[in-house]
């Protein structure tokens, strides 16, 4: 047993020194990231008398925040983002967005699932790429809506917003991870909060066209 947990620190230790990171298969990045987890896990960095905080730089030359990053991406994300990341440099939140986009180790590019592969790879960097590009757009464009409400809306308009943005957060998380059973659910779901959205749309164009319609004449005083 004792053998085993000093095989184990000493391939984490053999992992850290770089070798993984010298551009080799996506494999070698989810081995370290295990190998990582299941030291930090289990405690066998003990051995060396030494806390986390100190193993990380000391034995695997990395921060303990970058060894705790590369743990939460495995778990997180699976092996997936790794074999991207050999492809194009992503980080973990444009990995998040783009996620509904990824299944089995493939990538939909212009409504084409193409296989996360070495063959690929110029094709799979610029669709990233572009990705990026429209994320950092809408985001643009989500800021400045977000300031022209913060000057033109009543706080109850600003809190009814942000339970919205945070409930299709909680979709957007929920639907790469959906059975069959709840994908026909999730669906329905949309359907109908597109479809009350949409009737409040011409609920509120009503209203405004109302008040932009002269008003209507006095009426004449009898005599």
């Amino acid at each position: 047993m004792e053998n085993d947990v000093t095989q184990s620190v000493s391939l984490g230790i053999w992992i850290g020194r770089g070798q993984a990171f010298g551009g080799t298969a996506y494999k070698s990045m989810e081995a370290m990231a295990m190998c990582l987890a299941e030291m930090k896990e289990s405690g066998s960095y003990k051995i060396l008398n030494s806390d986390w905080e100190q193993f990380c730089p000391t034995h695997v030359g990395l921060t303990r925040r970058q060894v705790d990053t590369i743990i939460h991406n495995l778990k997180e994300f699976g092996d997936t983002y790794y074999q991207l990341s050999e492809f194009v440099n992503i980080s973990p939140e444009t990995y998040r967005k783009i996620e509904p986009k990824i299944q089995d180790h493939q990538i939909e590019i212009d409504g084409v699932m193409v296989p996360i592969a070495a063959e690929n790879a110029v094709q799979i960097r610029d669709a990233v790429n572009q990705m990026r590009t429209q994320l950092r757009k809408a985001q643009e464009e989500a800021r400045q809506a977000n300031d022209d409400l913060d000057v033109l809306t009543s706080p109850e308009v600003t809190a009814i917003q942000t339970r919205l943005d945070a409930c299709f957060a909680d979709m957007r998380r929920l639907i790469p991870r959906l059975s069959d059973k709840d994908d026909h659910a999730m669906c329905a779901l949309v359907s109908y909060s597109i479809a009350t959205l949409q009737g409040m749309i011409k609920t509120l164009r009503a209203n405004a066209a109302s008040l932009r319609a002269p008003m209507p004449p006095a009426p004449t005083p009898e005599r």
